[in-house]
């Protein structure tokens, strides 16, 4: 996420000190976060969309565009304020996979192999999650990115002369259903 951050700030031809200015944080602050592997806070990444129109997506995962735009297999977030008010009711979202697939917190930590204190963050809505944590969750749960972070689910429909082939087959929601309960009754005999 670093280089995504340092690729918009040269992308808008800002300085580390206007980036910072920009942002309304300190320049040392600005520096460490793309020098170091650090989390950026909360506060930063609705910066980054208010303020530059970023793409969330893209900076967690480096898919789809840099910047909010209308194009294919991604979705239409011109409104920032529903974007923004969107990304903070992640929380709901998260609680609805919990409670949906019947795992507790410990269990979550222990399935997705992140620090059960960051779930419980998660499900109070005092953080988000981190680039690795959000594809733990996506990957696990079955569910889209731009589901997890907007509550929207993109637009995967193609030009007819530009739709790809299906190549390999892929498991049907019951068999999804019935690995997952595998691997939870897995994780709770453990318990």
């Amino acid at each position: 996420m670093k280089d995504r951050l340092k690729k918009i700030r040269i992308n808008l031809g800002f300085s580390q000190n206007e980036m910072a200015e920009k942002l309304d944080i300190e320049p040392n602050t600005y520096r460490g976060y793309e020098y170091k592997t650090k989390n950026l806070p909360d506060k930063i990444l609705l910066m980054l969309v208010k303020v530059f129109n970023v793409n969330l997506n893209w900076l967690f995962t480096g898919r789809g565009d840099m910047y909010l735009s209308s194009c294919y297999n991604s979705l239409d977030r011109q409104n920032n304020y529903k974007l923004v008010k969107n990304l903070n009711s992640f929380y709901k979202r998260f609680n609805k996979l919990q409670k949906e697939n019947n795992l507790s917190d410990f269990q979550i930590s222990k399935l997705l192999d992140i620090p059960e204190s960051r779930i419980e963050k998660f499900g109070i809505g005092k953080a988000l999650p981190v680039t690795e944590e959000l594809n733990k969750i996506k990957t696990y749960f079955d569910v889209s990115i731009d589901w997890l972070l907007y509550g929207e689910t993109p637009n995967t429909e193609t030009p007819s002369e530009t739709k790809p082939e299906l190549q390999n087959e892929t498991f049907s929601p019951d068999e999804i259903k019935y690995i997952k309960q595998l691997i939870q009754d897995k994780i709770i005999g453990n318990e």
